[in-house]
């Protein structure tokens, strides 16, 4: 678990998520194309920065995915 101010991060719960093709909103990424002589090969690489703003840009789908727990208060 991370914990931020307001939330408990589950990270393993996350890396499931992630593992079973989830994806969440983010500005970081990387492309990568590699081209043969017969074909054109693209991959792609989203990285997560796991902070409040990511948790609040993505907070339905983490919390419907119990990867986000509210801390009570």
């Amino acid at each position: 678990m991370i914990h931020f101010k307001n939330y408990a991060f589950d990270e393993e719960r996350f890396l499931l998520s992630l593992s079973k093709g989830d994806t969440y909103k983010t500005d970081s990424f990387n492309i990568e194309k590699r081209s043969s002589n017969s074909y054109l090969t693209y991959s792609s690489t989203l990285l997560y920065k796991i902070s409040e703003e990511f948790i609040l840009e993505n907070y339905a789908a983490l919390i419907a995915k119990n990867i986000i727990i509210p801390n009570k208060k």
